[in-house]
């Protein structure tokens, strides 16, 4: 589930990347034409492996990403989000939650 969740979330990015170059987003059609630059920064999304330390790792480079696209296509949304999505890419401990108040149950 970790795999298949940031694999979506990159996927979204290259979207991102795509749109804003002009560039054809359905199933990354475009993305051969990306700059090298965004190239590099979406390789650090790809999970490697599925041990948690790999997943946060992969999770966090895609959030980085994902982030700098923000910044660069809203500047108001990114002011208002960024603190939100690092706070989210940041490990955390099962059982607890990063929203006041909410507990969350363990998995069964």
């Amino acid at each position: 589930q970790a795999e298949f969740m940031i694999s979506g979330l990159r996927d979204q990015v290259l979207a991102l990347s795509c749109l804003r170059h002009s560039l054809p987003t359905k199933q990354a059609r475009g993305a051969d034409r990306l700059p090298v630059e965004i190239l590099a920064k979406l390789e650090g999304g790809l999970v490697r492996s599925l041990n948690s330390s790999e997943l946060q790792r992969a999770f966090e480079a895609g959030m980085d990403t994902f982030i700098s696209e923000l910044r660069i296509i809203d500047e108001s949304l990114f002011s208002r989000l960024e603190p939100v999505l690092r706070k989210l890419s940041k490990p955390w401990d099962a059982g607890t939650s990063r929203v006041k108040g909410l507990k969350t149950q363990k998995p069964v």
